[in-house]
């Protein structure tokens, strides 16, 4: 706790300054890009491809409405920006399904991770990642930021 003086009605007291809140660190950032004419394409050559990407819960959430190549094409963009902000990419045996883009109705979606992508953002000190997710035209859009304690 630290003390400043204060001067009411001209005399000097000591009086205690609240403690100071300490920012959060960024401790890795990235973003990811996605065309969805290609991703489109690719799902439609692959189908496979959704069930090795994504969890039951993003397939389920993506199901619903008509822009299911936006939303799928968005959370690809996520995992690829998560992996970038913990400096992973595709090194140290970290899966698609490490990350996982968590949405409900009226509430911006989250990213829980989990295996070896949640141990290498811990050992770098990270504690929280933020997600903002994109999709307009041609493109969709991830940014994820690794905050440390």
């Amino acid at each position: 706790m630290t003390a400043r003086l204060v001067e009411p009605c001209g005399k000097l007291r000591r009086v205690a300054s609240p403690p100071r809140k300490v920012a959060p660190s960024v401790v890795g950032v990235g973003v990811d890009l996605v065309e969805l004419e290609e991703f489109a394409s690719t799902v439609l050559k692959r189908p496979s491809v959704l069930r090795r990407v994504f969890t039951p819960g993003e397939l389920a959430w993506c199901a619903k409405g008509p822009r299911r190549v936006e939303r799928l094409a968005a959370r690809f963009a996520a995992k690829e920006a998560a992996f970038k902000a913990a400096g992973t990419g595709w090194s140290g045996g970290v899966t698609w399904r490490d990350a996982e883009v968590v949405s409900a109705r009226g509430v911006a979606p989250t990213l829980a991770v989990r295996g070896v992508l949640k141990r290498h953002a811990r050992a770098l000190g990270g504690v929280t990642f933020h997600l903002s997710l994109s999709h307009s035209g041609q493109y969709a859009v991830a940014m994820v930021l690794l905050v440390g304690a």
